[in-house]
């Protein structure tokens, strides 16, 4: 069984999904995306994965939208670099993909083969993984750990995002 099929027994999708637009979505931010976060957000679309919120382009929300959020994230890292707190990563190094209900970040290094790299909202600890998929299960499953990323039991597993302004 591969990661995405470990996921998806452990965190049934729900509800017919947003369709995204990935070339649209691409030359809007100017990059390819991973394939494994294509395939999470075909299954899932925006929510909550055990506690771990994703993002989607396109999403009529403004909290799940990954193309409005892009530079709102980065915003917060510049806020800090120029106040003085340095950061292991430049802003524009980074494309956000999610956070946990703490505000704790999840973001994609766009170097390499573009690994997961979350930030602390509450402190400066940076964890590195090696994709979004291989995370999600590790976190959900035990396989691997965090610091501070906040992972709740798999209860409902996943919950579709829920725009509660709307």
């Amino acid at each position: 069984m591969n990661e995405l099929e470990s996921l998806l027994k452990v965190a049934a999708p729900r509800d017919p999904l947003l369709e995204v637009d990935w070339a649209a979505a691409e030359a809007a931010l100017g990059v390819e995306l991973p394939a494994d976060y294509k395939v999470l957000a075909e299954h899932y679309g925006a929510g909550d994965i055990c506690g771990l919120a994703t993002y989607v382009p396109g999403h009529p929300s403004p909290y799940a939208d990954l193309l409005r959020l892009v530079e709102v994230k980065r915003d917060v890292l510049r806020y800090l670099i120029e106040r003085g707190i340095e950061q292991p990563y430049a802003p524009e190094q980074l494309l956000p993909w999610g956070n946990d209900d703490s505000g704790n970040q999840l973001w994609w290094l766009m170097e390499g083969d573009w690994p997961v790299v979350a930030n602390e909202a509450r402190g400066e600890g940076w964890e590195r993984y090696d994709g979004a998929v291989a995370m999600l299960i590790g976190l959900v499953t035990g396989r691997c750990e965090s610091e501070f990323l906040t992972i709740e039991d798999i209860g409902e597993g996943f919950l579709p995002h829920v725009d509660w302004d709307a």
